[in-house]
């Protein structure tokens, strides 16, 4: 991959979080937040979270970029809510 994120920005992936019934009927996330993968860090981030970490994201805050046929997002910091961690 040749982005870079600046400024205070990330560039994500978007990881898809959709739901399924008992029958199989899949419901769409309809929230205003979405998960994601980071992928690049900005050079002035404050406390970055770590490239490939899962991020909780403020879906509405994203900028949506295709490069090279893949789909990426750029958020500032303040759009990332909480870092998923494993226990």
């Amino acid at each position: 991959m040749n982005l870079r994120a600046t400024g205070t920005r990330y560039l994500i992936e978007a990881e898809q979080q959709s739901k399924s019934t008992a029958s199989g009927i899949i419901l769409q996330h309809s929230d205003n937040t979405q998960f994601g993968i980071v992928r690049a860090i900005g050079p002035d981030v404050k406390e970055p979270v770590p490239l490939g970490a899962k991020i909780v994201v403020l879906w509405s805050a994203t900028v949506p970029l295709k490069h090279e046929s893949e789909q990426f997002f750029v958020i500032d910091q303040g759009a990332v809510l909480a870092v998923v961690e494993q226990v």
